[in-house]
């Protein structure tokens, strides 16, 4: 049995992209930039706030941009960061049968690694009944860096006394699968995520569709196998 199992947040734990979209399009507004489509703002999560919004802008603005980010590329972020903050748990929810997976896991030590800004992964994991469950969360605001930087997660298994061996990653994007290949830890891929379609995913296993498996999933993995053994399509097994 593992003695840690990681979960990032965002498309893996909770389904925050309603909450995330409504921050963005409000935050585009404000500052005379045009709205965008839900599925826009899904592609440009998992690396932090930054980069969603980043991602966000019209193209042509990016292009007119020397270098760096733009005083109003700035201003759109902050004003995300606190729009969000403060409206994080309006239309987010746990995936169906987190919670439950969750309860049966209660013996194993669980942490939450994320690169949302650690106020509104509390927020959401507090409102949304689930951070009892954690021993660590971590943000991706903290002194660590961001996935798929491995300081957080190096971190979090300092905290537990776990080694890379007995430590799971469980995810839905290319930033998990390769922060637990920089610290030689297994990751296990959620297909019900926004990132899941990545073509560094595309037919990886181990994996899962539905939180109903994961206990099993997880009781049945062995925590001596390494992440290199895992495998996708183009990858000697």
């Amino acid at each position: 049995m593992y003695e840690l199992v990681i979960f990032d947040l965002d498309g893996t734990l909770v389904d925050t992209l309603p909450d995330l979209a409504a921050a963005v399009n409000y935050a585009l507004l404000e500052n005379g930039f045009p709205s965008i489509p839900l599925e826009r703002v899904s592609r440009g999560i998992g690396d932090g706030a930054e980069q969603l919004i980043y991602r966000c802008l019209p193209e042509d603005f990016i292009r007119s941009q020397k270098s760096g980010l733009s005083p109003l590329a700035t201003q759109t972020i902050n004003l995300f960061l606190e729009h969000y903050t403060e409206n994080c748990t309006r239309l987010s929810r746990p995936f169906p049968g987190v919670e439950q997976s969750l309860h049966m896991l209660s013996e194993i030590s669980l942490a939450v690694l994320t690169n949302k800004p650690l106020a509104a992964t509390m927020r959401i994991l507090n409102e949304l009944g689930l951070a009892s469950y954690f021993s660590e969360v971590l943000g991706g605001d903290g002194p660590w860096g961001k996935k798929p930087d491995p300081g957080g997660l190096q971190h979090l298994r300092r905290k537990a006394h776990s080694t890379p061996e007995t430590t799971l990653l469980v995810g839905d994007g290319w930033q998990d699968l390769q922060v637990a290949r920089n610290d030689g830890v297994r990751f296990l891929c959620f297909q019900g995520g926004y990132g899941s379609s990545a073509p560094e995913l595309a037919g990886y296993t181990p994996a899962f569709a539905t939180f109903s498996e994961l206990p099993g999933l997880i009781r049945s993995l062995s925590p001596t196998v390494k992440p290199t053994e895992d495998t996708a399509p183009g990858e000697k097994g």
